[in-house]
């Protein structure tokens, strides 16, 4: 039934955009030469054509959710939350779980409205990449008073000569279309569409998905978590995904308005210890997702805010925190990170 549900859901997504293509007289590359993704001026924050309520963070917060819908937490020790723009939420919980390992979880929620949007980072800005690179070089090397970025993480799994595993567009091109068959693992994708609206799909809807000419920004990503707002049960039979591990993943709500990033430090003892990707399945549920992908993990897994929001930042080389504690002992250079942005002309 899910699979049903999931596939009807995408149908209605693709005839919406391009029924919206065809009556607006957008082109096929409508968005690219301006500031992309374009906002629905009717979606208020968090709401969109369903009219589903998205958990305002400001009332609920990511403790009292996990406390709620979970039954991983034992005992909050701390929650700071940040907010380096409107309609940008970052909070650092530490807790102790129910088994009494030591936790830090790391989440960011976006909600696409207000001019907030995504935007995929590569090493030194090009769009298919040179080499490897921080997620914080890679925003440092966007960042401008045109496209201003305010948080992120990194993104697809890669390989070592430098190269992303899964699809990826950026800014409306195509520069990956196909997933890498080794390692074997399961394969989704994370992509926004020209008009501004979030999805998850597995890899075998990839290729309907951009026949449509719909995505501005996608990247590759593992296994399936959240499918049609319910936790995927066993998301991953490998050794490594059924172990605790650090791990990042992004999801998204159901009117595709509102995007969460989160990161779970691991393999620091007394310190995290890592999610299961069942474990990390629950954690998205509860966060709010209708669906949500895991990402590249390990030592790859980095969660970075603005600090710096003064008119001058642009020329401060630290305007950017890593937040997390990478398990390499060091941001680990990765091919790319998934960013929010505020887009301005």
């Amino acid at each position: 039934m899910h699979s049903i549900t999931h596939a009807f859901r995408i149908a209605i997504l693709l005839l919406a955009t391009a029924s919206f293509i065809n009556c607006s007289g957008l082109s096929a590359d409508a968005g690219e030469d301006t500031s992309g993704q374009t906002q629905d001026p009717g979606d208020g924050p968090g709401q969109g054509e369903g009219g589903t309520d998205v958990p305002d963070p400001e009332e609920t917060s990511v403790s009292e959710r996990l406390l709620d819908a979970t039954g991983l937490v034992g005992n909050v020790v701390s929650e700071t939350v940040r907010k380096p723009a409107e309609n940008v939420t970052a909070t650092e919980l530490v807790y102790e779980s129910t088994d009494d390992r030591p936790m830090a979880l790391f989440v960011l929620e976006a909600k696409l409205s207000g001019g907030i949007a995504v935007t995929m980072t590569t090493p030194f800005d090009e769009g298919r990449g040179n080499g490897l690179q921080t997620v914080t070089d890679q925003a440092l090397a966007v960042d401008d008073s045109h496209t201003t970025i305010y948080a992120g993480t990194n993104g697809d799994y890669f390989t070592v000569s430098g190269h992303p595993q899964g699809i990826f567009h950026h800014l409306g091109e195509a520069l990956k279309t196909d997933f890498n068959e080794t390692p074997v693992r399961p394969r989704s994708f994370f992509y926004v569409t020209r008009r501004g609206v979030a999805a998850t799909a597995t890899a075998s809807e990839y290729e309907a998905i951009s026949a449509q000419n719909i995505i501005y920004e996608a990247c590759g990503g593992g296994a399936v978590l959240v499918e049609d707002g319910a936790a995927v049960e066993n998301p991953s039979n490998t050794s490594e995904d059924l172990a605790a591990n650090p791990r990042t993943s992004v999801g998204v709500s159901e009117d595709g308005k509102t995007v969460w990033l989160a990161v779970i430090d691991g393999r620091q003892s007394g310190y995290s210890g890592g999610y299961t990707l069942s474990e990390l399945a629950q954690v998205m549920d509860a966060l709010g997702c209708w669906s949500a992908i895991n990402l590249d993990g390990g030592g790859s897994s980095t969660f970075y805010i603005r600090t710096d929001t003064s008119e001058d930042s642009f020329s401060n080389p630290d305007r950017f925190e890593i937040l997390n504690s990478p398990s390499d002992g060091s941001p680990r250079k990765v091919w790319n990170g998934i960013a929010i942005i505020r887009r301005t002309l």
